[in-house]
């Protein structure tokens, strides 16, 4: 078996006025473009526009998509890929419950490897 030295880069940010220093930490991260992928119940409760607002007070720049399911198909992750692969993000943003963190994980696997 080979050896490795796994260090993940997820930051997971929970608690009440954590929109507030989504922008903040997007920067400390030196992000600039950012995909923020939303599950469809935090679009609709507004937090998705929260994130956005926050992210855009730190100058960033943010494409959005939460056309997607839990168990997601490949078919919803070619469209993500396919819907913000030319913007250059350099940041991902996975915003409500395990389904939305989930398919951000994925999103951005496929952005930086292919697939």
């Amino acid at each position: 078996m080979t050896s490795f030295d796994f260090r993940p880069r997820t930051r997971i940010l929970f608690g009440a006025g954590e929109f507030a220093r989504l922008g903040e930490v997007a920067r400390e991260q030196n992000a600039t473009r950012c995909l923020l992928i939303a599950g469809q119940n935090s679009v609709d409760a507004g937090h998705a526009q929260e994130a956005v607002r926050s992210l855009k007070a730190r100058r960033m720049d943010v494409f959005t998509f939460h056309d997607f399911a839990a168990n997601p198909t490949v078919a919803m992750l070619e469209a993500a890929r396919d819907h913000v692969a030319p913007q250059a993000v350099n940041l991902v943003v996975g915003l409500g419950d395990g389904a939305a963190l989930d398919f951000a994980k994925l999103v951005n696997v496929l952005l930086t490897n292919g697939g």
